[in-house]
């Protein structure tokens, strides 16, 4: 195992952590229980973990509104017991650098993300947040400023399907497909300058 944890007063032998982030509709949850399976790791979603946690404070426009410091201690309770996949798009504050293993940050376009968002019941201002979120690499950048680009890999799910995502992840993880960074840049793939503003609003 990789080095120790401390949690609290205890200091534990630290338990294999896979982390799937990245923008709302990105295929996180749905690739991470695949991606858990096929490891027989535990899978879990850090949205279920605050609400069946009770970390949360409330509700906005956008949802509810995270306590992000309790999330965190049940959390680290949970991948101290055995080896985790964790998806959410709250990774990057909840987790550390020494805490996770491998980051997976999901990607898809603007254009399909929007349609993946006209399936769910998301108020147009949450959805336009987490399309313009997507434009501009917010996700990525989060991961990048809390794990540093070593863990991280990213991969584009805009054509892909989930099983094809999560035995990439798989190949990743084993060190059999090298890590990819920065080759998803959806500013440079906007067709006009309607588009950008589409989704910048």
């Amino acid at each position: 195992m990789p080095d120790g944890i401390r949690y609290g007063d205890l200091d534990l032998p630290r338990f294999r952590v896979i982390g799937i982030a990245g923008t709302p509709g990105t295929g996180k949850k749905t690739i991470g229980v695949i991606v858990a399976k096929l490891l027989d790791y535990k899978f879990l979603d850090i949205n279920a973990v605050a609400i069946h946690g009770r970390a949360t404070v409330g509700k906005d426009e956008h949802g509810f509104i995270a306590d992000t410091s309790k999330i965190r201690t049940l959390l680290l309770r949970e991948i101290a017991q055995t080896n985790t996949v964790v998806a959410g798009h709250l990774l990057s504050e909840i987790l550390r650098k020494n805490e996770i293993d491998l980051i997976i940050v999901l990607r898809c376009s603007p254009n399909e993300l929007e349609k993946r968002y006209s399936s769910r019941k998301y108020s147009p201002q949450k959805n336009l947040d987490n399309l313009s979120s997507e434009l501009l690499d917010i996700s990525l950048d989060e991961a990048i400023n809390t794990f540093g680009t070593r863990l991280i890999a990213e991969i584009d799910t805009t054509r892909t399907n989930a099983d094809e995502v999560a035995r990439k992840i798989l190949k990743i993880y084993r060190g059999e497909e090298k890590k990819m960074l920065g080759a998803v840049k959806w500013l440079s793939q906007i067709s006009g300058p309607g588009d950008i503003t589409k989704y910048l609003q």
